[in-house]
C-alpha cells in the first residue's frame, strides 16, 4: 500500500524534492567546531523534548503505568479489568502523534519527497529492535548511534551503501543479541 501511495504521489505532484523556504535560511551555528544548521538545531532539541516526555508519561502517569502493566502481562491486564484493547488503540494513537514529530521537521532540512519514508522507517524499525522492544531508551540510543554511523561510513563508502550500514547493524544484533541492547525486563 506504501508503494501504491507514494507512486500515486509521485505521479500527481513530482517525484523531485520539494524544498522548503523558511525564515532561517541556511544559517548555521557552530558548537564545538561542528556547523549546525537551525533545523538540526531544533530537530535535536524536539528529539531530546519528546524522550524526555515519553518517559515521564510512561513512568510517572497513571495510564504510562497501565499501558507498561498491559505490555507485560496481557492477560494478568484483561482479568484485572485494565482493558488491553483499549490500551493498544491508545498506544497506536501516541505512536502515530510521536511520528509526526520527524515528519514535520525533517523536510525543513532534508526537503520532501513522496520515496523518503521507506528508507526512514526502516531505519526506526531497526533502531526500535535493535535496541530492545519495549525499551524507550534502547530505540532513542540506537536511532542516535544508527544516524552517527551512516553519517561516519559516508566518509569510507558512497552514499547509497550507507542504509548498508544500518543493516549490518541490525544482523549483528540479531546474530548476538537478539532481544536488543536495552531489552526491557519481563
Amino acid at each position: 500500500m506504501l508503494a501504491v501511495i507514494q507512486n500515486i504521489i509521485a505521479a500527481v505532484y513530482t517525484p523531485n524534492i520539494l524544498q522548503f523556504a523558511n525564515a532561517w535560511g541556511g544559517r548555521t551555528i557552530s558548537l564545538g567546531g561542528v556547523l549546525v544548521s537551525y533545523a538540526q538545531l531544533l530537530i535535536v532539541l524536539v528529539s531530546l523534548a519528546t524522550y524526555g516526555g515519553l518517559l515521564f508519561f510512561a513512568h510517572r502517569t497513571l495510564l504510562g503505568k497501565r499501558i507498561r502493566a498491559v505490555a507485560s502481562n496481557p492477560f494478568l491486564a484483561e482479568i484485572t479489568r485494565l482493558q488491553p484493547q483499549d490500551v493498544y488503540v491508545i498506544v497506536i494513537a501516541i505512536a502515530s502523534a510521536v511520528v509526526c514529530l520527524p515528519g514535520v521537521l525533517v523536510p525543513f532540512e532534508l526537503g520532501l519527497q513522496p520515496y523518503g519514508g521507506v528508507t526512514v522507517l526502516l531505519t526506526a524499525t531497526i533502531a526500535m529492535i535493535a535496541g530492545g522492544v519495549g525499551s524507550i531508551t534502547g530505540a532513542f540510543v540506537l536511532a542516535v548511534a544508527i544516524a552517527v554511523l551512516q553519517n561516519l561510513s559516508l566518509l569510507v563508502m558512497p552514499g547509497e551503501w550507507s542504509i548498508g550500514v544500518t543493516f549490518f547493524i541490525f544482523v549483528i544484533f540479531m546474530l548476538f543479541r537478539p532481544t536488543g541492547l536495552f531489552a526491557a525486563a519481563r
